[in-house]
């Protein structure tokens, strides 16, 4: 990759992302490698605190998502 901040990683996948203990770890480690990170959400674990701290660790997208079965 020649310039990593033209990339933007999402962290996504067959699960809700905020369960993941290392979450606002994994989000940290892409920023400082210089990826900007993103995530997709249902948005059901998303508290005042969790935000804040995905912000403070370099966060720049959050995509909700919505499903027919409920929370995902």
């Amino acid at each position: 990759v020649d310039d990593p901040n033209n990339i933007t990683l999402s962290i996504t996948g067959r699960g809700e992302p905020t369960l993941h203990p290392q979450l606002i770890e994994f989000t940290q480690q892409l920023t400082d490698a210089g990826f900007e990170a993103a995530i997709t959400s249902n948005g059901s674990r998303l508290t005042t605190e969790m935000t804040e701290s995905l912000l403070k660790a370099g966060l720049k997208r959050i995509y909700l998502k919505e499903s027919k079965h409920g929370t995902n």
